[in-house]
């Protein structure tokens, strides 16, 4: 069994990242369990993480899929999660690998993002039309 340590990245702006791996050499099966947490009110966001295969001389011998993971701010939503995944390495590659690396990035979802920001738009752009119609009736009522 190859495993690695508990990996804690700072992603800055209050954004934390941990995750622990282990792989079964005689299998090709890979698991990790990532941790994704912010400690800001309002500030949200989505990481990434990958493992990487490392044979006897450090050369990497394979990646992971990256899988990415988002948390809102503490006062809006989930802010801190925890979830567990895995893969199946081919085991001619996995049988190679001496050890594993974790690296953690920042992993914006713009696609989602802009779906998101819109259809806030949308709804306010509503409400506003809502109130301008009622106030604006009445503003020619003289009531």
């Amino acid at each position: 069994m190859i495993q690695t340590s508990l990996v804690y990245t700072d992603l800055s702006a209050n954004h934390k990242m941990w995750t622990q791996g282990r792989l079964d050499p005689a299998t090709g099966h890979l698991e990790a369990n990532t941790r994704t947490a912010t400690f800001t009110w309002f500030g949200g966001y989505t990481g990434g993480v990958q493992l990487a295969l490392l044979d006897t001389q450090n050369f990497i011998i394979y990646r992971t899929q990256a899988h990415r993971f988002g948390v809102d701010g503490t006062l809006i939503g989930r802010s801190d999660r925890t979830d567990v995944w895995d893969e199946w390495i081919p085991t001619a590659i996995a049988g190679r690998a001496a050890t594993m690396q974790v690296f953690h990035f920042w992993s914006p979802n713009w696609t989602g993002n802009l779906n998101q920001w819109l259809s806030i738009g949308s709804t306010i752009a509503q409400a506003i039309a809502g109130v301008v119609a009622t106030f604006g009736a009445k503003a020619g009522t003289g009531k």
